[in-house]
Parts: C-alpha cells; sequence; structure tokens
C-alpha cells in the first residue's frame, strides 16, 4: 500500500513539473487602476509582466500590463495585454488557457501567451473592437468593447499618484 501512495505520488510530482516548470508569475499593477469615464471601478484585475523582445536586432525588456476582466462578464476578449511605451493593445493569444489563477495569484504557462494579435488591427477583426485609443502619460483610454459597454463608453487605465 504504502508503494502504491509512494508511485501516485511521485507521479503527480512529475505531471506538476512539467505542467508548471515554464510557468512565469504575473505580479499585481499597482501602478494602474481601472475605471470608465465617470471613474467608476471596472470589475477587472491589473498584473504585469516584463517580457524580453527582440526589436531589430536587440533583446529589450518590455514592460506590460495584463487585464483579465471579471469572469462574470463572459467575454470573448479576454485577457488584454497593454503596453504603454508602444502604444498597443492587444488580446493575448490562447486567452485564458494561457494562465492559472490561485485567488488573487495568476500563472503565465508559457511564453505562447507573450503573442497577441492587436485589438485595433482591421486585417484581424473585420470590426476591429478598440477604434479609439488614448496613451497620455498619466491616462491609458480605449473604447468600450462587447460586455464592457455596460460599464461606459471608455474604458481608463488610470496611473496612481
Amino acid at each position: 500500500m504504502k508503494k502504491i501512495i509512494f508511485i501516485v505520488l511521485i507521479l503527480i510530482t512529475a505531471f506538476a513539473y512539467f505542467y508548471f516548470k515554464d510557468a512565469k508569475a504575473l505580479k499585481i499593477e499597482k501602478k494602474y487602476n481601472i475605471v470608465n469615464e465617470a471613474g467608476e471601478k471596472i470589475p477587472a484585475r491589473l498584473y504585469y509582466r516584463n517580457v524580453d523582445v527582440e526589436i531589430g536586432n536587440k533583446i529589450e525588456n518590455v514592460y506590460e500590463i495584463v487585464i483579465f476582466f471579471d469572469e462574470k462578464l463572459k467575454m470573448k476578449l479576454n485577457p488584454i495585454v497593454v503596453i504603454p511605451k508602444y502604444k498597443f493593445i492587444g488580446l493575448i493569444e490562447g486567452g485564458e488557457s494561457g494562465f492559472i489563477k490561485f485567488g488573487n495569484k495568476v500563472f503565465q504557462l508559457s511564453d505562447e501567451s507573450n503573442n497577441f494579435t492587436m485589438l485595433d488591427n482591421p486585417i484581424s477583426f473585420d470590426d476591429p473592437p478598440i477604434k479609439k485609443k488614448n496613451f497620455d502619460g498619466k491616462l491609458i483610454s480605449f473604447n468600450s468593447f462587447e460586455e464592457l459597454k455596460d460599464y461606459g463608453h471608455t474604458i481608463i487605465l488610470k496611473k496612481i499618484k
């Protein structure tokens, strides 16, 4: 009996290792709040990550904000990534299946979730969800889409002082 339990524990450990070996913890974003145009909170959680990206012939470490909208909204376009430096807003490839959540902790399971599709790209979407976006020093704003329209016309990432 002890051998069976020992073998099961080894199998569980091996499975967990291979499943989580490339997992990276996202950090809770504390520099921004997410609100609508009236300053009302949007049901979402903000995280950030730093991703090494090849730009030209150089590797650059790029700061990215990852937004997970509340599951009650049942949004197809979830999660999204905002890259302030390059003024990009995109849909993370693989969606939520590329992440695992434990309470407030979120782990990215593979580097595939670093890829994204621009949400304002008419080549990727017949009717792009993002039609207006603005990147100001203290504010990042974009138009609402899908179920977010119930919360206002504009989504704002407001820098906390």
